[in-house]
């Protein structure tokens, strides 16, 4: 009864605790004092700090951890494949960085940080988190005086960079820290929990180093864990700085419809082990689509083509587009198939195959879904085989 009491007066805590904010802890991975292993012994030097200075034992928190890695946000699809590899089929993906988007981010997260409270040396701590691997332990709630006291016991660590204040608003913020880090304990009461399993084997050496440390943790298995732990509140808009932030990200983010494609095939793979054998390639060079003027004057807009004059006569009522606006359709879908789903890819011995539904604005400024399908070849262009006005029934099967 009185465990549960605390517990409700910690929640309650931390609600009206308007001192406490976001700040994550910056180490240099690769110091030479490590020896390869560095995650216990920065957890030791701050969490012991932690407790020496939470003399109320006020610290209610998660306590993520995990190195920041930026390049994975800039990952892109190079190519997916489904060969016979031991008697049935292997699907096998690779990926590469895009050197533009990486950047971009890696500035971007320098000079947001920069702005932030922070105790890290502006000079060298973006040099250092572009050459080194930085491990980050990171208090999503957590008071300023206490960060403050931790920070000033830190700096006779070696391996130490310093604090920065998260910006919970900032989208880069989010993925790096809030999405990336591992969240498998948190401090409360003096204590730090972390999880066990059925075996009641601890899923982290969390205090494994320190003798005095490990009388402060304790293993939860996973369901009182998930019950216990504080909740990651979300963020409801953004900040001033983070929606400069967005603004880069959604430039950056060069959303490719092949991009789209290698990511269809590789869940449709990896679903279907025993399909035909494939290899997909991103193209190189400019994204290229191929709307040939015939299936769209000759077809998909010939009012009386024996089989496709019905088409014709859709996007005429509902879009006011006729064979005379044939580049304007063209255009539309070339613009919006970036940002559509796939469905239906397959592979036959023709080829790969697959459909998206893509919003189109009409010349009477009315919007439409069409539907389009298409056929990759060989040579890893993707060329328009069909299209038309999708029907409700359409809509909600591709939606």
């Amino acid at each position: 009864m009185i465990n549960g009491l605390k517990y409700i007066a910690a929640k309650f805590r931390d609600l009206f605790d308007k001192d406490k904010s976001s700040y994550a802890f910056s180490f240099n991975a690769d110091d030479p004092m490590f020896g390869g292993w560095y995650g216990g012994p920065c957890e030791d030097v701050l969490l012991a700090s932690l407790f020496k200075n939470d003399f109320g034992r006020k610290c209610r928190s998660l306590v993520l951890r995990g190195d920041l890695i930026i390049y994975r946000r800039a990952e892109k699809y190079l190519g997916v494949s489904r060969k016979k590899f031991g008697g049935r089929n292997s699907v096998s993906w690779a990926v590469g960085v895009d050197g533009d988007s990486y950047l971009a981010m890696f500035w971007d997260l320098v000079d947001s940080i920069a702005l932030t409270w922070h105790t890290t040396d502006d000079d060298t701590f973006p040099i250092s988190i572009l050459k080194r691997n930085t491990f980050i332990i990171y208090f999503p709630t957590i008071s300023r005086k206490l960060v403050s006291q931790i920070d000033s016991d830190l700096k006779s660590f070696t391996p130490y960079y310093g604090v920065f204040e998260v910006d919970r608003g900032n989208p880069l913020h989010v993925a790096l820290l809030d999405e990336q880090l591992v969240d498998d304990s948190f401090v409360d009461d003096g204590i730090i929990y972390t999880k066990k399993d059925s075996d009641d084997t601890p899923c982290n050496l969390l205090g494994a180093d320190s003798e005095e440390l490990g009388k402060k943790v304790v293993h939860l298995y996973e369901q009182d864990f998930s019950s216990k732990k504080p909740k990651l509140s979300k963020k409801r808009k953004l900040s001033k700085r983070g929606l400069e932030t967005l603004d880069l990200l959604e430039g950056t983010r060069k959303e490719s419809h092949y991009q789209n494609l290698a990511e269809s095939l590789r869940d449709m793979a990896s679903k279907d082990h025993d399909g035909k054998e494939f290899e997909f390639s991103i193209p190189k060079g400019f994204e290229r689509l191929t709307l040939q003027r015939e299936k769209l004057v000759d077809y998909a807009l010939n009012l009386k083509h024996p089989s496709g004059g019905h088409k014709a006569v859709l996007f005429r009522d509902l879009l006011g587009i006729t064979d005379e606006n044939w580049e304007y359709l063209n255009d539309q879908i070339i613009e919006t198939l970036p940002n559509a789903k796939l469905h239906k890819t397959r592979v036959s011995e023709h080829g790969i195959q697959y459909h998206a539904l893509v919003p189109i604005v009409g010349l009477n400024g009315r919007k439409a879904n069409v539907l389009t399908a298409w056929f990759v070849d060989q040579g890893g262009y993707a060329r328009l085989t069909t299209l038309y006005i999708a029907s409700k029934k359409d809509q909600e099967k591709y939606g």
